[in-house]
């Protein structure tokens, strides 16, 4: 748990868009809203290493979770 919270999840999206080597990343537990959850699915849709994203216990309503789910291939 990092807490990087809203503004940290902007800078994750955009680091989950450019990364070609992640795995794994767990980010339960950081207070991401909803706006972040649609920027990671926007940078998931250029990703393609990532296999295993953990998510839970944030701020993070259906509209969010549905675009993360729909941005994975």
């Amino acid at each position: 748990m990092n807490r990087f919270g809203p503004e940290g999840g902007k800078a994750l999206a955009e680091c989950i868009r450019q990364n070609r080597a992640l795995e794994e990343l767990n980010i339960s537990r950081n207070r991401l809203n909803t706006s972040n959850a649609l920027a990671i699915a926007q940078g998931l849709l250029q990703n393609d290493s990532l296999q295993i994203l953990k998510i839970a216990n944030n701020q993070i309503n259906c509209d969010g979770v549905l675009a993360i789910f729909l941005s994975i291939k």
